[in-house]
């Protein structure tokens, strides 16, 4: 047993020796790497001992220039400075006159400036006066106006009873717009016209226009029923209703009754007011100014529904034709009423319905035109209209 315990105890002891020995080995290596890291920082505070010495010699090389360069400037300047006062001393016995000339020569000058600053005061006085008495004659003469324009209504009141024309009126003064009514003013896809119902027809008032559009080219491929089978309601935003089904941007549509066929109606005209109403005053207006040489699909309505005429050229009416013409009388007038806009506030203001019917059926006020040739048909997107109209679909909600 002893025996046995002794060979144990030998080695346990063999292994904790080894384990000592390794221990000795890990810190010897760890003494020899301080010594090297210990090296080398030695070597890292010498190379920068040395470089500071080096800084220390040019900072006071550079301490001894600087010095020695304002010693330099210094004795420049005390030189000059001498050269100065001495170039004084010999001037200013002669130079006593000469300044006293420069003194009366600015003293007469100040005085010259001085009378015409008063003379612009005298002058900005008298203006003053006179903007004063221009803004007394402008208020006199806009109130001038404001009494001619209620005596001019009162004139057409008359003038229009006299005409007995029958134009029926609300309680509230109000005349009773004709039979349709308006759509609406704008489409956020394009532009349309406001206006009432009534049947197209080729009247006699303009025949230069007429004779003009006349002399258009017939355009032979249009079918039989493009002015018979409807392609949309014209009581559900037609606008919006065509982009909505069909995704065609690029349309003129026209709103019942302002319409103008000519040449068995394949051409036409469409009107609009050549000026707006603006807070009491006429802003001129040009309606068909971004139409103008462009190609559209157009679109008119007549009674409720919406037809597609077909591809259509725009033209600006040309140099011997008129370029505002008084509103056709097969047109609507409670429509081109309308479109003018007027604020809610005038209802009961210096201007009436009654009133603006005189203005357009007698030409007072004009209205623009648009010249549209046909000049094509696009029977899929005819043929894809009339089957909407046909099965139509629920209106986009906007």
């Amino acid at each position: 047993m002893d025996s046995q315990l002794a060979s144990e105890m030998v080695v346990l002891l063999g292994r904790e020796l080894k384990v000592v020995r390794k221990r000795v080995e890990d810190l010897e290596q760890e003494l020899t790497e301080e010594k090297s890291a210990h090296r080398v920082d030695k070597e890292r505070a010498e190379v920068a001992e040395q470089t500071n010495a080096t800084l220390i010699l040019d900072v006071e090389k550079f301490g001894r220039e600087n010095r020695a360069l304002w010693d330099e400037m210094k004795s420049t300047r005390r030189m000059k400075q001498q050269e100065e006062d001495q170039e004084v001393k010999i001037k200013e016995p002669g130079e006593v006159g000469g300044r006293a000339a420069e003194v009366d020569e600015k003293a007469k000058a100040s005085t010259i400036l001085q009378q015409e600053l008063e003379n612009l005061r005298a002058e900005r006085t008298v203006f003053q006066e006179a903007e004063a008495n221009w803004l007394k004659s402008h208020d006199e003469l806009t109130k001038r106006i404001d009494f001619l324009a209620l005596e001019n209504q009162e004139l057409l009141r008359r003038f229009h009873e006299r005409l007995g024309d029958g134009a029926a009126t609300h309680e509230d003064g109000e005349i009773a717009e004709e039979a349709g009514g308006d759509i609406y003013a704008q489409s956020e896809y394009g532009d349309v016209f406001n206006e009432g119902e009534g049947e197209e027809e080729e009247l006699e008032a303009t025949p230069a226009i007429r004779n003009y559009v006349s002399g258009f080219p017939m355009f032979g491929g249009l079918p039989q029923n493009r002015l018979t089978s409807p392609v949309a309601d014209a009581n559900r935003r037609p606008g919006s209703y065509l982009i909505s089904h069909v995704g065609f941007k690029n349309f003129l549509y026209i709103s019942a009754g302002r319409i103008r066929w000519y040449s068995g109606k394949t051409h036409a005209i469409t009107c609009s007011p050549s000026f707006i109403l603006k807070k009491k005053y006429w802003e001129e207006h040009s309606p068909f100014s971004d139409f103008f040489g462009t190609t559209r699909e157009v679109f008119f309505a007549r009674g409720s529904a919406v037809y597609y005429a077909g591809t259509y050229k725009c033209h600006q009416p040309p140099e011997f034709l008129p370029q505002t013409i008084a509103l056709p009388g097969d047109l609507s007038v409670a429509a081109t009423i309308d479109a003018l806009r007027i604020p809610y506030s005038f209802k009961e203001d210096w201007v009436d319905k009654a009133t603006l019917q005189q203005l357009f059926r007698h030409g007072i006020l004009q209205t623009d035109y648009l010249i549209i040739e046909c000049v094509g048909f696009n029977h899929r997107l005819f043929r894809q209209k009339a089957r909407i109209s046909i099965e139509p679909k629920e209106e986009t909600k906007e």
